[in-house]
């Protein structure tokens, strides 16, 4: 099994554990759409625009699956780089909030997601290299 989809599985785990702790009460990551909504309080018309970050674990799905599949698949959605987005996306809402309050499923998703990035980026270089060698 390949390190990028031990990545991945991780990337879905993450979005069903705690990532975020309001006054001991934990929203889990597919809760995010709705908790975000409450906790800006923003109208409910901007709820679709937060419906984006079930994209990360379906996109993760779909590269496990392809990777495990050994599917020949050119094009394959990147979950990482999603991951990342939205974590910096949370870490700037957080800040602008003057508190900090994500827990461990938001961890988890941004350490996945870094890790994947970088290992997907050397996998390229790599594959680059060995066809300008051949």
């Amino acid at each position: 099994m390949k390190i990028t989809t031990i990545a991945s599985i991780c990337i879905i785990i993450a979005f069903f554990v705690p990532w975020y702790d309001f006054y001991y009460t934990f929203f889990w990551g597919f809760e995010l759409p709705f908790a975000l909504t409450k906790l800006l309080d923003l109208e409910s018309s901007t709820l679709p625009y937060f419906y984006v970050i079930y994209f990360i674990p379906l996109f993760a799905l779909f590269n496990i699956v392809a990777e495990l599949s050994k599917s020949q698949i050119t094009w394959k959605p990147n979950e990482y780089f999603c991951g990342v987005l939205f974590s910096i996306f949370l870490i700037v809402v957080e800040l602008s909030e003057s508190r900090f309050n994500l827990s461990f499923g938001f961890y988890i998703l941004f350490v996945s997601s870094i890790s994947g990035l970088i290992i997907t980026k050397r996998r390229l270089k790599f594959n680059q290299r060995q066809d300008l060698v051949n």
